[in-house]
């Protein structure tokens, strides 16, 4: 299963804070767990000291895979945000070429009625809003 988040609820500095929570963890875990895994084993056969640190190594894989799968997930939305970035850029600026090109037609339109021309409006529109209806490229 993998991590479904809104946006604006993963930033890189939220999940980095995170990983780095956990490597500190990490580190004050590696100066206990020899005294603590002494003492849960002191005493035990060697069969039961191996099936405990065989229960500690598949605890400690399927953690390393959780944040592996929470670091995918925040590289999914990273790219997700900046294909939004990006859609978002081309948006303005298609929308202003066009409000410049009405303009310049607006001011050519005042200008040829002032002489007692005719003017032809001609179609400028270079902005597709189907385009930008928030339809999702599918993932790379």
């Amino acid at each position: 299963s993998t991590l479904e988040l809104p946006i604006s609820a993963v930033t890189a500095s939220a999940v980095f804070d995170r990983f780095r929570d956990y490597l500190e963890g990490l580190d004050q875990f590696k100066e206990v767990f020899p005294e603590a895994m002494s003492a849960d084993l002191y005493g035990r056969k060697i069969q039961e000291q191996k099936a405990l640190l065989r229960e500690f190594e598949r605890r400690s894989a399927e953690q390393l895979i959780g944040w592996e799968e929470k670091l995918a997930a925040h590289d999914r939305m990273k790219l997700k945000y900046d294909r939004m970035v990006q859609s978002s850029s081309e948006q303005r600026a298609k929308y202003y070429a066009d409000l410049m090109g009405l303009q310049q037609q607006l001011q050519q339109q005042k200008q040829a009625y002032e002489k007692g021309k005719e003017y032809q409006v001609r179609e400028v529109t270079t902005f597709d809003a189907k385009k930008f209806a928030g339809v999702e490229e599918p993932d790379a």
